[in-house]
């Protein structure tokens, strides 16, 4: 069954997870018209030596992956129109290991990637992290940070043929050499993973605190600790750890736990991290209705947070609670900045989701409004319930009748097998409603709160 129900509040750019089903991708070498990305830029990322390339982040697009086979005469090439990209200055990344691909090359075309070039359109990225921006969700690498230069990662083993000794580099290029023979570690029996962790405040290193890893699967289920080590002369360094799927993290006494870093690491690396850990904070207060009364047994959840700086504070978890039965809360693990508290219910809704709320705090009112419902029905010719039509099942979609604005909502699903379907949560107001590719023309109805609407449809 298809169901979506959607709040429209301009979800570009979020997404918890990565999903490749909402990025676009392509192979071969067929020219890609450049969308916007720095002057110079096209002359990188259209190479004839290139395999693929792919676009993401889902939901909004504007980053640009390249990826390229070769030896040293063609990664010379590739330097050489790197340092012709104006505006930032260009960026090259040594790093250990093999290079993997995303894009599919096709079954014939199983080349390994010797480098990639990754650059971010311009008006991509001030819509999604620029300052005019909403911060859509503090989980996500990029919030918070300034567009990235146009980079190339370059990836040295044993059996790479591009000798980086002999590259030319043009002076304007900056240089990030990860390699862990370069930091002298040894990374013959896994990935290193090192940390300095300090006070997000004060940049001072903590007592106390503990960088981790626990393992996972690559469904993004980390479950189990698998090592933690204790800050020692200011640094935390973890013992090699062996392929497979890991969550990295840091915390310390009274500290909120941050996520530093989480995925394959199936090839052994060196990496480094600051991690910068905040204060835990508590909040207090009371949940209210648009009457002015308490909404008890009411479940929250704290969805982003920030910094006093407004920077974004990575939580690895995601505090949340069930108001008492006058409808009030304490949460106690926050980091100290602000917060937004969303609440997940189909029986309210909040009108600003996009507040914040100051961590610490006491006696915070959080209001919300009640729902309604609507039942949408179909008939055949014979008044009968219908579910599919020509071998496909007929799909309800419900639109704010002024149209699809920031903080309404809207929904769509299969019809259930009795040809109907039930929308709960549903903001109260005008909708338009229609089956899609059914022939039967929309039909407008009101939803009232804590109310059922009903609405037949019979196709011609």
């Amino acid at each position: 069954m298809r169901i979506f129900i959607l709040i429209f509040l301009c979800v570009q750019g979020l997404c918890l997870t990565p999903c490749k089903g909402l990025i676009l991708v392509g192979s071969g070498n067929t020219p890609v018209t450049d969308p916007g990305w720095p002057e110079g830029a096209a002359g990188v990322a259209n190479a004839a030596n290139r395999l693929g390339w792919w676009e993401g982040p889902p939901f909004g697009g504007g980053e640009w992956h390249f990826e390229f086979n070769g030896d040293t005469s063609d990664f010379q090439k590739a330097v050489n129109a790197l340092a012709l990209i104006k505006g930032i200055p260009p960026e090259i990344r040594i790093q250990d290991g093999m290079g993997s691909s995303f894009a599919d090359h096709g079954p014939t075309n199983k080349q390994e990637v010797a480098w990639t070039f990754t650059v971010w359109v311009t008006k991509n990225w001030e819509h999604l992290y620029g300052n005019t921006a909403n911060v859509v969700t503090t989980d996500d690498p990029n919030a918070g940070k300034s567009m990235p230069a146009p980079r190339i990662d370059l990836f040295l083993h044993s059996a790479s043929r591009v000798d980086f000794g002999k590259i030319v580099l043009p002076a304007n290029i900056v240089i990030h050499d990860e390699r862990a023979i370069t930091a002298g570690v040894d990374i013959s029996k896994g990935t290193v993973v090192q940390a300095r962790i300090v006070d997000a405040y004060s940049n001072q290193q903590l007592s106390g605190a503990k960088l981790i890893a626990t393992s996972g699967n690559a469904q993004y289920q980390y479950t189990n600790i698998f090592q933690e080590v204790m800050v020692t002369n200011g640094v935390a360094r973890l013992k090699p750890l062996p392929p497979g799927y890991y969550q990295i993290s840091a915390t310390a006494p009274g500290y909120v736990e941050s996520a530093a870093d989480y995925g394959d690491y199936s090839q052994p690396s060196f990496k480094k991290y600051e991690l910068k850990l905040a204060p835990a904070g508590a909040v207090t207060g009371v949940l209210m209705d648009e009457d002015g009364k308490p909404c008890p047994h009411v479940h929250l959840v704290v969805a982003n947070t920030l910094l006093t700086n407004n920077a974004p504070y990575r939580a690895l978890k995601k505090e949340s609670i069930d108001t008492d039965d006058f409808g009030r809360f304490s949460m106690t693990n926050l980091p100290i900045g602000t917060a937004q508290i969303w609440l997940q219910s189909p029986l309210y809704f909040q009108d600003n989701l996009f507040a914040y709320h100051s961590v610490p705090a006491k006696d915070i009112r959080i209001l919300v409004h009640h729902t309604g419902s609507l039942t949408v029905k179909v008939l055949n010719k014979s008044k009968a319930p219908v579910q599919m039509v020509d071998g496909r099942k007929l799909q309800v979609s419900v639109h704010p009748k002024g149209g699809d604005v920031r903080g309404s909502w809207g929904g769509g699903a299969d019809l259930n097998a009795d040809g109907t379907y039930s929308f709960i949560g549903v903001h109260p107001g005008e909708y338009r409603v229609s089956i899609d590719s059914s022939g039967a023309a929309p039909k407008v109805i009101q939803v009232d709160r804590e109310k059922t609407a009903e609405l037949i449809f019979e196709l011609p």
